[in-house]
């Protein structure tokens, strides 16, 4: 299996907690919700920490780190909305909104980028 086809079948394994956050948020049980929302950008992390650790960098560059900001930004607030009820509504949405933008970026590199 080559790079191209692991990033797509990424991309389509990433929409699945997104949706899910959605449905648990909208059913009611929005800690759940939460929690799925923290899951997408905990998968990008741990996946891009592989492929640093696979393939190390002879220097880290500002743009290479503020790769790693947006999620761990994400986790942050997931984290917060979970201690913090009043803020949950507009922490929720944020971070899902978020999420679809790291995905959206994902499906533009695999399906309508060659990168590989």
């Amino acid at each position: 299996m080559n790079g191209e086809v692991v990033l797509r079948v990424l991309v389509v394994v990433l929409f699945v907690p997104a949706i899910g956050a959605v449905a648990a948020y909208l059913a009611g049980h929005p800690s759940m919700a939460m929690v799925l929302n923290g899951v997408l950008p905990l998968l990008v992390l741990i996946g891009s920490a592989l492929v640093i650790l696979n393939n190390p960098p002879r220097r880290i560059s500002a743009g290479a780190a503020l790769y790693f900001a947006v999620p761990s930004g994400v986790l942050f607030a997931c984290s917060v909305g979970l201690r913090n009820r009043r803020l949950h509504p507009a922490l929720f949405w944020f971070t899902w909104t978020v999420n679809l933008a790291i995905v959206a970026f994902l499906f533009y590199l695999s399906f309508l980028f060659r990168i590989f």
